[in-house]
């Protein structure tokens, strides 16, 4: 598909570019041709620069013409280039693009379906109205060879196909065609399968040659050509033997994988509107990929692929920013945006790897950790995967292996885990096979394994395609032919064999041609099929497959007549090269020389040889030079031996030779050779001057050779270059030329590799630049690989041989490091081995280095800091006191329980001459890291980290040879030292050499003990030449603590951040180790640690984790700015440290907050066993993982199971702990718990993970209590309340991590759910672990509908203060109960009200509260009376918001015990209501049966219409109406034939029948239109009035008259009822106080007390108003839903609410994205109000919930209604509830005092006031931090943090209403201020004044202000510990004020002052924080470095001067 057309063509190879030649070189030729001959209806494309493109000309009657392009597309275009015999068009240019025609203009107004043979096809119209400016153009797709088409039907998907063959178009005969042979056209086509074939010319006569007859398919074939065929035919396609096709079109939402080299992988397609078009990467997650890769029928994805990865798509873009949960079953099911709206480039394409499905059956095998052809060996054995031992293994083994994979033969057999090891269990051991065998279970193999897994066998296979040719039995050049079909080798019949068929052969296999073409077997029979039968090729095909031929079932030929060939090399030159039995680029060498080809022969065989010949075929160079037949055995002579070339030769012919008449060389010793691509890519290496194994380094830099330094040359570095070679290590790395010196530049000096690289490139190194380095110092590498094994048996011993000649037992020696550091070794028993690292410290080492001469160690590296070492390990748990002379001496153990390996090799770092005093080590960390310790007085001794900091510890690290510190950590974060503590108040101003050069004082005062010694932790660098300065890839941490923040890299002269886009455990490995830590705990994303500034430097991180920094690892840069801070990524590292420290924990198995857990104990990581594992288990592994807390505990290996031990079992904790260390456990010693039972966590963050079966979860509740809902049979279903009860929910809320249930409501109290019902009559005895582990019945009986659903309240068992409970009483009803203080207590009832019990209600989860009951009415509790007075505004969301004071007076018993009845809104079956129209008249709808529906009406009539109108409160109907005269309902038709007598009370009284019987549409609907008429009005009729149809002050009819209601305890249940018994389906809002004016009459109601499932507002209880209390300025009022598109406030009161409208049939919320007062103004009128008073966004009342309906609302502020606003919808997902917009409004249309903020955000902007019945704003003369507290104070905010002046948010509009305003601080309204009227004129709104409040009064947002100047300059004052103090100007300087200003949201700091003399403080006003030192970065000044004690007065307070434009005034520090 290309943009937006379907292309119905597929490409089978790229044609060659030579079809394009001839057809460009002959287009004058064939333009005069057509010009000429060409007929009527012709066309032919002009002016274009290729032959598919130009302007379109048409002959009409005999002369060519333009064609007008109005209605010119892609339609018309197809068929023109369909017509000239190209692919589908890919534009259709108008307007002349190639150039304006001289021609007539012969077609106009063209319109084409795009199926037309021709382009006269076509409807057009002769007469034109157009200039040859428009004339019409078209570019057409290129055809390749073998491309397919179908044409001439009536869609895309069938016609006749055609062929593209030799240049043109053809038909397909019909003969033994099948439907094999249609699928695999439609699938070459890119449809889904074939529905059928015809033939018989359904779609027309065939056009040109039959190009393909008797095609055979199996169906597997990718296209037609690969299916046997012939090109020779019997057919007469104008007789009608042209096969036609008819494919299955895809489906809607189909996808489909292209690009990929498997087929799990590739870009995306998806299916839609008819046509494939690709997917935008915007928001492509791995939830998205999965639900692709299962759609695809794999298990799910590995990866989601961004940028295009797998090429661009040509067809359109159907999808963008695809957000799927991943659970959908189609892509089409997740949110996107379509097709019409994306704004995305192919260049952004998304892909998928999807997961291969793990299931074998017995004795498969499979390749793992490589590629499709080579890989780790696994077996499928009893059920499982498992890997096979190398013991014995081969390439015979190997073959055999990859014959059963279906490949020819394996390259080679691999041992030592080559692929990398596998899991248990090892299935095979001692292979030994013959090579005959079919499958490995055949070759002699033994099932006792004695293996590792470090000894798992691997292959690499030698891939074969279909078609593939050999010759067998002969020669390199003549042989048995054999071709590769169907999968796998045959014969080929010699019947019609001649030379244009062996040339074919020749040719395919790179010969020049053939010599003959011998049949009847000349090279020996061959065995198995014989593939091909009479073969015809014309000479030209590429292949043998492309020729015509027929399979040979007929059996007329036998392997006696199996056919050969003799190949020849066109015209081969004397001393011609070639490879053979290789590849392109390697193989053994064969030169020709004398008439003939022959061998090399290996002697004196090396690189520079290599290189000549490498040269000579046109290479770059040469890789390796490789003897002994390592491609093969050769035949024939011998050519060439002792070759020595000096490199500069051009062939290998110029070169020294012997030839071999001596016979000394025999063709097991055939040279080859190893070359570079013709362009060697920079940084490849190879060995010179030595052989295969061993020789000089030389690594191609800049375009050319050159060699390596020696200096620091090591193991390391030479294991890095033989790896890279393909060797499996170094066995040495020789310095000092001993390989010859070389030539040319010296490319690289001073390496340092860790050993994990790839290339020596990414190794630490400096560029040759200071030239201290000769030829002299060349390094070297002596690699080893299996073939090596002997040479190094060989070394070893001769190493072992010499050494006991001088080495004494016990000796140790550094190695692979530099003269004073490295691995240490030791001299035991004959042979050198390592030392283990467990327990390895500092006075260990100490010992190594005294022994070795040196004065002691600076630090006692482990893990194999220096790389592994070889042999055994001799030594471990060395326990040394430091006064040895020999380590030997020390304690310790052999190793003969080998439970230490290499990568736990111990190291030391001496100091390199007698100590001197003032030096330092570091101590129980790393080589980077630890307690700093310094040498005084003769001894060693620590560093108090009293006033330690980053300066002192950037000395430190320097003295130590390192650029900088990372960070610097104090108390004991190393562990605490012995011996004296040397210094204390370290104070370094960062220019000292050494750490004893900064100021210090002794510890004389002994004012410090070890609990604080100082550590450092050290940026990783030391390479001589570097200074303190940053390198380009150093990485930090900030935003956390030493070990663990947001990731920072300096990149390009700056720092920046790490997009978290892929961030995985690995990445954060790599950084971890970068800054000496021993990894990563956990990878958070989501600025876990907050946002960083700057640029984001790196993005779409993916590293194997090997990598030593993190710039090694692949990444993108963030140029595109698809990722912003809120993204950063973080690191969570862990330091190996003592048991006693905690044990550390991390994730393993899922992501960054989700995973099976794991911890560190005794040196290892294991699992954690399920038993006892719960939610405050987990609840402590999230928060020592830096997490908020747990979302889940799973147990039973949920994220699979681990490996290794199971370190902790019976884990029980409190949840109060820090580490999960400190909670109770056991080790799992016992062995009872396995890795099945694995527990995992879910931490609080948002992500998907898997569901199983019997999980639950709560709906349509909170988090303790709701729905109950379980996951059975793949879909979540709920559970029926048949005999559901207390020990039922109590299994349900164990299994949810609670301790228990309160109650166990039923008759689906929390709603009803969706089907199915998974769950009835469930009994648990309680003491189960799953619900789903109870008795129970599941529900096929249908005996239990939706309106049964049980649900559950659970709660906590550690309660959080407040937690409540209802007692003594049922599961909506009891004596309220609160904890608080630790233990549970009542509430006593004085002042106890309905609002008090509302919050209670609510608080469980219920709607609200019906009645609010006192004097102990469910009973008196015991135990303490903890609140007393409460006194709730109806707000809050707990009882412990409301005010209340606690009950120490003693005033209240627990005969005064509060109590609430909680509300159940439900409808009473037989509800009636009227929809479609107004109060009194609509269309008729009845509840029954749990759900609304309508009435038919058939028999319809007034006596009917009389029983609804008074069931409804009017006194009779008017009119009974049909025909769905309201219009037509949705839903069920409830009730058919109603036969009312007339005097029913209630509609369902009637005689009527159900409509099963289906006779009666919506479009019978009945009506009825009721009588307004009270002179017979029911008691308790209600009306509406001074409002409309919908709105208006309630009146009720009492007693034969109408009157009011008082809004006393007036809610929405109250106006819920009205608004249902007036017809309506729920109440908007419920004003108070006379909203719509006051009434006349009586009052008939008061206090009225409504549950909201009443019929009629006379059933609520309420009292008459006789006592006078309550005047008709009180009436209550109602705002009803009709059910048309209403708005309501929520969360709120009836005046201020978050805004919620009705659209497309539910509730929803309005985004805050520009939503301001003018938007709010037209909710309020809306409303009923007269304006709004604010515009509060960011969920200011509580996150809504359901879809976002309205987004980016922008009103003008007259429009009746919100939905007349220009608006979006939230399709794009961009909003989420916490942007829910608000309202509010205000309560009535007089001139009282109102206040509002404009122009800014909800907590800040310009203060604008409504006084004398106008908005204006306010004059900042005087204006200051009083007047905004009491303005924010009044809007409901805490204290403001400024206040703005000079119009900061903007200038206003009318008047300004006040001047010089004065306000004490205290007042209640900006009003009750002193002010002056702004009469006089003397001040613009230039001078408006404005106000930045703090969110809460508990909390400011911004706990930092400015007082007592202007709105950008004053004293500085901090919000902490609950109050605002001042800051003392101890360090107070540019940083901190920069940091202020920029919290305050200015640019920057002008400049920073002590203000305390000039604006003094209230001495009131405590000084809160001294001695504060920021960096400048921080984004709060609380984040900076301060003490909260002090020894300043507010004299000493400290201010600044911020600036607030853009840029920051340019000023030196010194000016500032």
């Amino acid at each position: 598909m290309q943009d937006g057309r379907i292309t119905i063509m597929a490409c089978r190879t790229r044609r060659d570019m030579l079809w394009a030649i001839v057809w460009w070189v002959s287009l004058p030729i064939i333009l005069s041709a057509i010009s000429t001959f060409a007929q009527d209806g012709s066309v032919r494309l002009v002016g274009g620069s290729t032959p598919q493109e130009g302007r379109v000309e048409v002959i009409i009657n005999g002369a060519w013409g333009t064609v007008c392009d109005d209605g010119w597309g892609i339609a018309e275009s197809d068929v023109v280039c369909h017509q000239l015999g190209f692919g589908p068009a890919a534009e259709a240019p108008p307007r002349a693009r190639f150039g304006e025609g001289t021609d007539p203009i012969v077609m106009d107004d063209v319109r084409c379906t795009g199926t037309e043979e021709a382009l006269v096809s076509c409807q057009f119209n002769r007469v034109s109205n157009c200039g040859h400016s428009e004339d019409a153009s078209v570019v057409c797709t290129q055809v390749s060879e073998g491309d397919i088409r179908l044409v001439n039907g009536s869609s895309h998907h069938e016609g006749r196909l055609e062929v593209f063959l030799g240049g043109q178009w053809g038909s397909v005969c019909d003969d033994l065609w099948d439907s094999l042979d249609t699928e695999v056209v439609c699938r070459q086509l890119g449809f889904g399968d074939g529905i059928g074939s015809h033939a018989s010319g359904r779609y027309g006569t065939g056009k040109g040659p039959v190009m393909v007859d008797d095609a055979g398919c199996t169906g597997t074939e990718a296209h037609l050509l690969d299916c046997p065929h012939r090109r020779d035919h019997n057919c007469n396609i104008d007789g009608w033997e042209a096969i036609g096709i008819v494919c299955k079109e895809p489906a809607e939402g189909n996808v489909r994988l292209l690009g990929g080299e498997h087929h799990h992988e590739g870009r995306v397609e998806v299916y839609v509107a008819g046509e494939w078009g690709g997917v935008c990467d915007g928001s492509w997650e791995l939830e998205a990929a999965s639900v692709v890769c299962r759609q695809l029928g794999f298990p799910g994805a590995l990866t989601a692929v961004k940028n295009a990865a797998y090429g661009s798509a040509q067809d359109p873009i159907q999808l963008d920013h695809v957000y799927c949960e991943g659970t959908e079953t189609t892509l089409l099911e997740c949110s996107h945006v379509p097709r019409d709206k994306v704004n995305c480039q192919h260049d952004h394409d998304a892909g998928v790897v999807c997961q291969v499905n793990d299931i074998g059956t017995e004795g498969d095998i499979r390749l793992v950790g490589g590629s499709d052809t080579a890989g780790r060996v696994e077996v499928y054995l009893h059920g499982q995967w498992g890997t096979v031992c190398d013991d014995h293994w081969d390439k015979t083994d190997a073959d055999v292996v990859c014959k059963q994979l279906g490949f020819r033969e394996a390259i080679a057999g691999y041992q030592d885990a080559h692929f990398g090891a596998g899991e248990e269990p090892t299935h095979l051991d001692d292979v030994k096979c013959l090579g005959n065998e079919s499958s490995i279970l055949e070759c002699e193999h033994t099932l006792d394994e004695n293996c590792s897994h470090e000894e798992d066998a691997g292959v690499s296979c030698l891939e074969e395609v279909n078609g593939a040719v050999r010759l067998v039995n002969g020669n390199d050049t003549a042989g048995r032919v054999e071709v590769y079909l169907n999968g796998e080798w045959g014969t080929v019949c010699d019947d019609s064999w001649e030379t244009k068929d062996a040339d074919v052969v020749c040719r395919q296999l790179g010969f020049g041609g053939a010599i003959s073409a011998p049949g009847y077997a000349l090279f020996g029979e061959g065995v198995g099929l014989i593939q091909m039968d009479d073969v015809t090729c014309v000479g030209s095909e590429e292949g043998l497959i492309r020729c015509l031929f027929t399979d040979s079932e007929s059996e007329n030929c036998g392997h006696g007549e199996d056919a050969g060939v003799v190949c020849y090399i066109n015209q081969t030159a004397e001393g011609t090269v070639r490879l053979a039995n290789g590849n392109g680029t390697a193989g053994r060498v064969e030169v020709f020389l004398n008439g003939e080809w022959g061998t090399v022969c290996d002697d004196y065989w090396d690189v520079t040889d290599a290189d000549v010949v490498c040269r000579q075929l046109g290479f770059s160079g040469a890789i390796s030079a490789p003897g002994s037949a390592a491609f093969g055995e050769g035949i024939g002579l011998t050519q060439m031996d002792d070759v020595a070339c000096t490199g500069s030769e051009e062939s290998l012919f110029d070169c020294t030779f012997h030839n071999t008449t001596f016979e000394n060389c025999g063709h097991s010793e055939d040279a080859g050779v190893m070359c570079y691509a013709s362009t060697t890519k920079h940084g490849v290496v190879r060995l010179a001057n030595g052989n295969d194994t061993a020789g000089r380094v030389e690594v191609f830099l800049n375009g050319e050779w050159g060699t390596v330094c020696d200096d620091h040359w090591g193991i390391q570095d030479a294991g890095v270059v033989c790896r890279q070679l393909g060797f499996d290590g170094a066995i040495g790395a020789p310095g000092s030329a001993s390989f010859g010196e070389g030539s040319g530049p010296i490319h690289m000096d001073n390496v340092l590799c860790s050993g994990s690289e790839e290339r020596l490139t990414l190794c630490r190194h400096e560029d040759y630049h200071d030239q201290n380095c000769g030829h002299g110092e060349d390094a070297g590498a002596v690699c080893f690989s299996d073939s090596t094994t002997e040479l190094v048996t060989e070394r070893t011993e001769l190493v072992t041989e010499r050494t006991e000649l001088v080495t004494e037992s016990g000796s140790v020696r550094l190695a692979n490091g530099y003269g004073t550091a490295g691995r240490v070794e030791v001299f035991l028993n004959g042979e050198w081995g390592t030392v283990c690292d467990d327990f390895w410290e500092i006075e260990d080492a100490d010992v190594v280095c005294r022994q070795l001469g040196y004065n002691g160690a600076s630090s006692s590296p482990g893990n194999a800091l220096f790389g592994e070492g070889l042999g055994l390990t001799h030594m471990d748990d060395v326990l040394c006191s430091g006064s040895e002379d020999r380590l030997d001496q020390c304690s310790y153990v052999d190793h003969a329980d080998e439970n230490c390996g290499h990568a736990e090799d111990a190291g030391a770092v001496c100091y390199d001459n007698s100590t001197e005093t003032g030096a330092i080590r570091l101590a129980n960390g790393n080589a980077t890291a630890g307690r700093v310790e310094v040498f005084l007085s003769g001894s060693w001794g620590t560093v108090c980290d009293d006033s330690w900091d980053m300066e002192d510890a950037t000395i430190a690290c320097r003295q130590l040879g390192f650029t900088g510190a990372i960070s610097a950590p104090g108390a004991a974060l190393f562990g605490e030292g012995a011996g004296p503590t040397h210094i204390d108040d370290v104070e370094c101003s960062g220019s000292e050499a050494r750490l004893a050069d900064c100021q210090f004082s002794d510890l004389s005062l002994e004012n410090c003990g070890h609990n604080e010694d100082a550590g450092v932790v050290c940026n990783g660098s030391t390479e001589a030449g570097y200074d303190s300065t940053e390198e380009n890839g150093d990485v930090r941490l900030r935003g956390g603590n030493d070990t663990a923040g947001r990731v920072e890299v300096f990149l390009n002269g700056q720092w920046g951040t790490v997009c978290d886009d892929d961030w995985w455990d690995t990445d954060a490995d790599v950084v971890c180790r970068q800054l000496g830590f021993s990894g990563a705990i956990s990878a958070p994303g989501s600025a876990h640690f907050g946002e960083g500034l700057g640029l984001v430097h790196m993005d779409n991180v993916a590293c194997s984790g090997l990598e030593g920094r993190l710039i090694d690892c692949s990444f993108t840069n963030s140029t595109f700015g698809n990722c912003d801070h809120n993204e950063d990524a973080s690191a969570v590292c862990f330091i190996d440290m003592p048991v006693t420290a905690g044990a550390p924990v991390r994730l393993d198995g899922g992501n960054a907050t989700a995973g099976r857990v794991e911890v560190f104990l005794n040196g290892e990581w294991g699992t954690v066993c399920d038993d006892y594992w719960d939610i405050q288990d987990a609840n402590v592994v999230c928060r020592q993982l830096g997490f908020s807390g747990a979302i889940s505990a799973l147990g039973s290996a949920f994220f699979g199971e681990g490996v290794g031990l199971t370190r902790m079992d019976d884990v029980y904790c409190s949840g109060s702990e820090e580490n999960l260390f400190d909670c109770l456990f056991t080790d799992s010693a016992s062995d009872n718990c396995g890795h099945i039972e694995d527990a995992s966590v879910v931490c609080s963050a948002d992500i998907s993970v898997t569901v199983t079966a019997g999980a639950i979860r709560l709906a349509n509740g909170n988090a303790t209590a709701g729905r109950v809902e379980v996951f059975l049979y793949g879909v979540w279903g709920t559970v029926c309340d048949d005999s559901w009860d207390m020990n039922d929910a109590s299994v349900v809320c164990r299994q949810l991590g609670f301790t228990g249930a309160i109650s166990a409501p039923v008759l689906a109290f929390f709603g009803e759910g969706a089907d199915p019902t998974h769950m009835d009559d469930v009994i648990c005895s309680g003491s189960e672990e799953r619900l789903v582990d109870c008795q129970f019945s599941d529900s096929t009986s249908e005996n239990c509908g939706h309106s049964e659903d049980a649900g559950v309240v659970c709660y906590n068992s550690i309660e959080e203060n407040g937690s409540i409970r209802l007692s003594n009483g049922n599961d909506t009803a009891g004596r309220v109960e609160v904890f608080l203080n630790g233990e549970w207590g009542t509430v006593c009832d004085d002042y106890w009200g309905p609002e008090d019990a509302n919050v209670v209600c609510r608080q469980l989860g219920f709607s609200g509260a019906d009645f609010a009951l006192g004097s102990a009415f469910f009973g008196e509790g015991v135990g303490l009376v903890q609140m007393d007075d409460v006194a709730c505004s109806g707000l809050e969301k707990s009882l412990i918001d409301c005010s209340f004071t606690n009950s120490t007076s003693e005033n209240c018993g627990h005969g005064e015990d509060a109590n609430v009845v909680c509300s159940t809104v439900l409808t009473a079956n037989g509800t009636i209501r009227l929809a479609g129209g107004n109060n009194t008249a609509g269309r008729v709808e009845v509840f029954l049966d749990d759900q609304w529906g309508t009435v038919c009406d058939d028999y319809w009539g007034p006596e009917d219409a009389n029983v609804v109108c008074r069931q409804l409160g009017f006194s009779g109907a008017d009119f009974a109406l049909g025909s769905a005269f309201f219009g037509e309902g949705v839903g069920l038709v409830q009730m058919d034939d109603v036969t009312c007598s007339g005097l029913e009370e209630s509609l369902i009284d009637c005689s009527f029948v159900d409509s099963t019987f289906e006779n009666c549409g919506h479009g019978e609907d009945a009506g009825v239109v009721c009588s307004a008429d009270t002179g017979t009005i029911q008691n308790g009729a209600i009306r509406l009035a001074s409002g409309n149809d919908t709105a208006g002050r309630v009146e009720v009819f009492l007693n034969g008259e109408w009157g009011t209601v008082c809004d006393d305890d007036w809610d929405m249940e109250d106006a819920t009822v009205v608004c249902r018994q007036l017809g309506f389906m729920a109440a908007i809002s419920a004003p108070e106080y006379a909203l719509f004016g006051e009434g006349a009459g009586p009052i008939q109601m008061d206090d009225v007390g409504c549950s909201g499932s009443e019929a009629n507002l006379i059933d609520c209880p309420s009292i008459n108003s006789t006592s006078g209390n309550c005047g008709h300025a009180e009436d209550a009022s109602v705002v009803c839903f009709t059910g048309s598109n209403p708005i309501r406030l929520a969360g709120g009161n009836v005046t201020a609410g978050r805004v919620e409208v009705f659209l497309n049939g539910e509730w929803g919320t309005v985004c805050d994205d520009y939503w301001d007062i003018t938007d709010a103004d037209v909710v309020c009128r809306q409303l009923g109000f007269s304006g709004a008073n604010s515009a509060p966004g960011s969920a200011a009342f509580g996150e809504g919930v359901g879809l976002t309906q309205m987004d980016d609302v922008a009103c003008y502020g007259s429009e009746a209604s919100l939905l007349d606003c220009s608006y979006t919808d939230s399709t794009g997902e961009n909003c989420g509830h916490n942007e829910d917009a608000g309202v509010v409004c205000l309560t009535d249309t007089t001139d009282n005092f109102e206040i509002r903020l404009a122009n800014g955000n909800d907590t800040s902007g310009r203060v604008e006031v409504f006084l004398n019945g106008e908005w204006g704003t306010v004059c900042d003369d005087d204006w200051g931090i009083d007047d905004a507290n009491v303005v924010c104070r009044q809007l409901g905010f805490g204290e403001a943090s400024s206040a703005p002046r000079y119009a900061l948010f903007g200038e206003g509009v009318g008047p300004t209403q006040m001047d010089n305003v004065n306000c004490s601080g205290s007042e209640a309204s900006l009003v009750d201020c002193a002010f002056i009227d702004s009469t006089g004129e003397n001040c613009a709104h230039s001078e408006d004044a404005g106000v930045v409040c703090s969110a809460s009064t508990t909390e400011p947002t911004v706990p930092v202000r400015l007082a007592d100047d202007t709105e950008s300059a004053g004293r500085v004052e901090v919000f902490l510990d609950g109050q605002w103090g001042t800051v003392c100007d101890d360090y107070w300087g540019p940083e901190e004020a920069t940091t202020t200003c920029r919290q305050l949201g200015f640019a920057g700091a002008i400049s920073y002052e002590t203000v305390g003399e000039r604006i003094p403080a209230d001495e009131s006003v405590p000084i809160a924080i001294d001695d504060v030192r920021c960096t400048g970065s921080e984004s709060s000044l609380l984040d900076c470095d301060y003490i909260t004690t002090h020894n300043c007065q507010h004299g000493e307070d400290a201010g600044v001067v911020c600036f607030t434009d853009g840029e920051l005034p340019d000023r030196s520090e010194e000016e500032i």
